[in-house]
C-alpha cells in the first residue's frame, strides 16, 4: 500500500466515510439488541437447570454492567448533542 499512494487514499476514504461509519453503528447496535435478549432468554434457562448459584451470579453481574453501561453511554452522547 505504500507504494500505490491512490489505493492508499481511497482506502482511507472508504474507512472513514460517513456513511459507511452509520452501517458500522447500526450493525454493532442490531447486534447489542439481540444479544440483551439472547443473554436473558441464557440466565432463565441456566436458572431453570439448576446449576451452581455462583455462577448464575456471575452471569447476571455481567448481564446488569453490560447494560449499565448502555445507559451510562446513552445518557453521555445525549448531553453532547
Amino acid at each position: 500500500m505504500n507504494k500505490d499512494l491512490e489505493l492508499k487514499r481511497q482506502m482511507e476514504i472508504e474507512v472513514n466515510d460517513e456513511r459507511n461509519r452509520m452501517i458500522e453503528y447500526k450493525a454493532k447496535a442490531r447486534g447489542f439488541d439481540i444479544m440483551t435478549y439472547a443473554f436473558a432468554a441464557l440466565m432463565f434457562s441456566l436458572a431453570l437447570m439448576d446449576i451452581d448459584i455462583w455462577a448464575e451470579i456471575l452471569i447476571v453481574i455481567t448481564y446488569l454492567a453490560v447494560e449499565i453501561y448502555s445507559v451510562y453511554y446513552r445518557m453521555q452522547l445525549e448531553k453532547e448533542m
